[in-house]
């Protein structure tokens, strides 16, 4: 799943890690600054990355187990 946003890549990532390891208590599995972040735990995992896109930014995620929350989470980020 895809999204463009003008928000800025590192807002994007933190977010990320405010909605998913926050509310949901999944694990950090590997973050790599100014562009993605893993989070996983025993049932699935979800897969956060941020390209540059212009003046916006690209947010593509990719999940199993977590998908009505990935959808959720895509659909608070701003336009």
């Amino acid at each position: 799943m895809a999204k463009e946003t003008s928000l800025e890549i590192n807002k994007i990532i933190s977010e990320a890690v405010t909605y998913f390891k926050g509310f949901f208590g999944l694990q950090v599995a590997d973050h790599v600054p100014n562009c993605c972040v893993e989070f996983s735990n025993n049932t699935g995992y979800v897969t956060v990355q941020v390209f540059p896109k212009g003046s916006r930014n690209e947010v593509i995620l990719t999940t199993r187990e977590w998908d009505y929350q990935v959808l959720e989470f895509m659909k608070s980020l701003h336009s």
